[in-house]
């Protein structure tokens, strides 16, 4: 199973734990910006182990300081 992720959405929290349903994930397969964004507490209860690698990538983007955020940034993610 795979999700394309808006970077963008994690780099505006300024908590790592908090307001899940608030976080976008997409399922791989959506073709428009309009389709509906499936909510980060369904993939909490689904995907356990997903959702704490997502919150460890987000730390990781966050300490990062070569990375770009002037514009949108979407991952492709693999679940573990």
């Amino acid at each position: 199973m795979s999700f394309i992720v808006s970077i963008d959405s994690f780099l505006n929290k300024n908590r790592l734990y908090g307001r899940y349903d608030s976080i976008g994930v997409h399922p791989v397969g959506i073709e428009h910006a309009t389709s509906p964004i499936m909510s980060w507490a369904s993939v909490k209860m689904k995907e356990h182990r997903f959702k704490l690698w997502i919150l460890e990538l987000r730390e990781i983007i966050r300490e990062s300081k070569n990375s770009p955020l002037d514009k949108p940034h979407f991952f492709l993610i693999k679940r573990v």
